[in-house]
């Protein structure tokens, strides 16, 4: 075979590539459309929601999602080496266990009760939702430390890799800071309505600006 028509080969391969990678965003937007259509409609029947086996399987997920989430992100907190890890890689830590749990394991799922109110203010999911997903990812967490804690060698718990205000930082300023940096971080997650973007990327970014 000449190298022309090797050529034509690979282009008419690459052409072909193009147009699968199309229709598969076409099928991804029409399902994402579905979604949305089918979330607007239980905004004006909550009843109906509540009644739905999706919904469950969704907090449910959030539950045991929030579980994972704060058994692995706190876990990369602890001090194992007598010594704090860097702030970096917690970082990368968070962004990548998120990504993992939310592409693969937990679909489309929070993991964050700010997200979830963050969604609902921008109406992309009912207030219903919302309280279920806050309750589930509450119960989800106190778990997941009760259950990391449980784990852990006594001495080398630490804070578990909970939020603590240094000596130099007024409470007012801490609390201006948790607010500031909670927005920016939702901010960056709700950017992204249509998930082109992977989340473990959006998360990855959000939490490198964090630090």
């Amino acid at each position: 075979m000449s190298i022309e028509n090797r050529l034509t080969a690979l282009q008419n391969k690459l052409e072909e590539l193009v147009e699968l990678t199309k229709k598969r965003s076409v099928i991804q937007n029409e399902r994402i459309d579905e979604d949305d259509d089918s979330q607007r409609k239980s905004f004006s029947s909550p009843i109906v929601e509540i009644r739905t086996l999706e919904l469950w399987k969704s907090v449910v997920a959030e539950c045991l999602g929030t579980l994972s989430y704060v058994f692995f992100v706190c876990g990369v907190s602890i001090p194992w080496t007598g010594h704090f890890p860097p702030f970096l890689s917690v970082a990368f830590a968070t962004a990548l266990v998120y990504g993992a749990l939310t592409y693969k394991v937990f679909p489309r799922a929070h993991l964050n009760p700010a997200f979830s109110i963050a969604l609902t203010a921008i109406r992309k999911i009912s207030t219903i939702r919302c309280i279920l997903y806050v309750t589930a990812q509450c119960g989800g967490a106190i778990a997941g430390a009760a259950i990391l804690f449980g784990l852990t060698v006594p001495g080398y718990q630490g804070t578990l890799g909970a939020t603590s205000i240094a000596s130099h930082i007024e409470p007012v300023q801490a609390f201006g800071l948790e607010l500031i940096l909670t927005f920016v971080l939702t901010l960056t997650y709700v950017s992204d309505p249509k998930n082109c973007v992977p989340t473990s990327a959006v998360l990855l970014a959000a939490s490198l600006v964090l630090v």
